[in-house]
């Protein structure tokens, strides 16, 4: 997975979450999920970035809800139950 560009230019305050890899069904789900939680702004940018940090996804986004994205992203099916 490649991480995303400027996501946060106008340093408002946010959140991290860290996803273990091996979690990840395929990347394309794992970010569908993404997506369904946390939408897109106004201009269409994601409302979250994320990057790979060692064996975990880094996840920044801009609410403090959910505040367990892993149990969240667990129960929607998004990524595998640990």
């Amino acid at each position: 997975m490649h991480a995303m560009g400027a996501f946060n230019p106008n340093n408002a305050p946010t959140w991290t979450h860290y996803i273990s890899k091996h979690l990840i069904i395929t990347n394309e789900r794992f970010l569908d999920g993404l997506e369904w939680i946390y939408g897109r702004k106004a201009d269409e940018t994601p409302n979250y970035g994320w990057e790979n940090e060692g064996d975990k996804i880094k996840v920044t986004v801009f609410t403090d809800e959910p505040k367990d994205l892993k149990e969240t992203l667990q129960t929607i099916g998004q990524v595998e139950k640990d």
